[in-house]
């Protein structure tokens, strides 16, 4: 189910997520773009975590009510799971259900990525045209978050 509303120069998008109708997930080597380092490490016994959904969190108040997670870091940082080559934008990612919602810009189309948060492995894709270009030269791509209510994902294009 997609819907799309114009508003002068913004486009508020409605997607369905799909969950559960999504085929066997691709090899890693169809998609160039992802590089995968390790598997993610078993999180601690006991140890709580919730969905990001929106900007700000779950309470909206940039506040995380996790448990048993690292209290400090490695010298060397974090292991790094899987990265992947995104376009333009300042657009934070959302998770909810097993799924991590990348909004950003390639080319002249505003693009949200449906993800595997612990593959990176791409699991649906929608995008539509933009002809935006920021007035100041800065980033043209989306600043607005997505943001996922149950099963279906807002976002707000530039």
């Amino acid at each position: 189910m997609i819907v799309g509303m114009r508003n002068r120069s913004c486009i508020l998008v409605l997607m369905f997520l799909m969950v559960g109708r999504v085929a066997a997930e691709p090899a890693v080597a169809d998609h160039p773009e992802l590089k995968f380092h390790a598997a993610p490490k078993p999180l601690a016994a006991g140890t709580v975590v919730h969905d990001w959904p929106s900007f700000l969190g779950p309470t909206r108040n940039n506040v995380s009510t996790e448990t048993n997670l690292l209290e400090n870091l490695p010298a060397a940082g974090p292991g790094i799971v899987w990265e992947v080559k995104r376009g333009s934008g300042y657009a934070a990612p959302a998770i909810s259900d097993g799924r991590l919602i990348l909004f950003h810009r390639i080319e002249d189309n505003e693009v949200v990525d449906c993800l595997s948060p612990e593959t990176g492995k791409p699991l649906w894709r929608f995008q539509y045209p933009t002809a935006y270009q920021d007035r100041y030269g800065f980033c043209n791509g989306p600043r607005c978050a997505p943001v996922i209510d149950g099963k279906f994902v807002y976002t707000y294009g530039a």
